[in-house]
């Protein structure tokens, strides 16, 4: 089960590093961009952040599982931290896509 979740995380980062393309909108300036992805981006660390906060909370009253607890701490936290650049990311994409914007070429 460990191999499957490192091998989750794995692929999670390399997906991350992904040219996903430019954000674009055909009435936006260069700098309306910005602004709009600054804006998007500083709430979505705003939730995101909210909700990994909640998750450790959570993780640490729950730590003394016993022996049914099979995760290390190290590795439950490198699952929080990975989902928490995964949400960053959709809510970045909806709060943009939201606001009229498109991604131009990329992979993802």
């Amino acid at each position: 089960m460990r191999k499957i979740l490192w091998l989750a995380c794995a692929v999670a980062g390399l997906a991350a590093c992904a040219d996903r393309g430019a954000w674009q909108r055909a009435s936006a300036t260069p700098e309306q961009t910005r602004t709009d992805e600054r804006e998007c981006r500083a709430l979505a660390q705003y939730e995101s952040r909210r909700d990994i906060r909640w998750r450790e909370d959570v993780f640490e009253q729950s730590k003394d599982l016993g022996p049914d607890d099979r995760f290390s701490p190290t590795l439950r936290r490198q699952q929080f931290e990975t989902e928490y650049r995964n949400r960053e990311r959709r809510l970045i994409d909806e709060c943009m896509s939201a606001k009229g914007y498109t991604r131009s070429g990329g992979i993802f």
